[in-house]
């Protein structure tokens, strides 16, 4: 038998956005403005805008570049320490720069009566299944829920790390809790297709994809995912017709007959 592709807990990004660190206005040295004072009189040197570093900091990281955003994160952290909130997005923002080990280590530096410790350990799990580790994601997505059971992203880690572990079932019951607190989840609903492909309901999984791969804002992944419920199903020629949209020919129908192998095998 050969295995079915594993799921993927699926991440939006923004397309790229050039920021120029050039056009922040320099401070200028304390020296350099007592000389500007009047006399007797010394500047005080400008207040740092931490609001302002944020959003800049959110802005790189939506344009896909966390390695810039980095910096500014750590400079605020540096004036704010028990900001635990802005510990777990600069955690997400290790993971995205795939600094995974540092991210682990910050994760953890959230306090246990912390608010925001649903978070950290949202990030855990991340890390984990990025790592496939699955049984570990797992235990943190559930302490992440013990704490804060509405919790739609905790609920898709669930979800993922279930998948993995072939508990489709249950998988998809975290993934549908996910669609209850957000509907307009494109992660819990992609991910809920893919299960049920996975556990043999193709029909189901094809209403939940083509909405979101013929949408006119669908990317290669959301079309390819469709393609792949199409070709466990059987349907080789509309599988290859979606794969051909992204791929080349070669490539297509390579994964085509692919998929076909993988569906005779069960």
């Amino acid at each position: 038998m050969i295995p079915a592709p594993q799921t993927r807990l699926f991440l939006a990004m923004t397309s790229s956005l050039a920021l120029l660190m050039a056009s922040r206005t320099p401070v200028l040295a304390a020296e350099t403005q007592a000389q500007l004072a009047p006399a007797g009189q010394t500047k005080a040197m400008p207040k740092v805008d931490d609001a302002a570093s944020l959003r800049l900091a959110r802005a790189l990281r939506a344009a896909g570049d966390p390695m810039s955003a980095l910096p500014l994160y750590r400079d605020i952290l540096a004036r704010q320490p028990r900001n635990a909130d802005l510990t777990v997005e600069f955690g997400d923002t290790l993971v995205q720069a795939n600094l995974l080990d540092t991210a682990v280590g910050t994760y953890q530096s959230v306090p246990a009566d912390s608010q925001a410790l649903p978070g950290a350990e949202r990030g855990l799990a991340r890390i984990e299944l990025m790592l496939n580790r699955p049984d570990r994601a797992l235990e943190h997505a559930n302490r992440a829920l013990k704490i804060r059971p509405d919790d739609e992203p905790a609920l898709v880690s669930q979800g993922v790390a279930l998948d993995r572990l072939r508990r489709h079932a249950e998988a998809q019951t975290a993934y549908r809790q996910a669609l209850a607190l957000d509907p307009r989840s494109v992660v819990a609903r992609t991910n809920l297709a893919l299960s049920l492909a996975l556990s043999g309901s193709f029909d189901e999984a094809i209403d939940l994809l083509s909405p979101i791969a013929r949408s006119a804002t669908a990317t290669a992944q959301d079309r390819q995912n469709l393609a792949l419920v199409y070709g466990l199903k059987g349907e080789s020629t509309t599988a290859l017709a979606l794969s051909r949209l992204d791929l080349s020919e070669a490539a297509a129908t390579d994964n085509v007959a692919f998929l076909d192998q993988v569906r005779q095998g069960k």
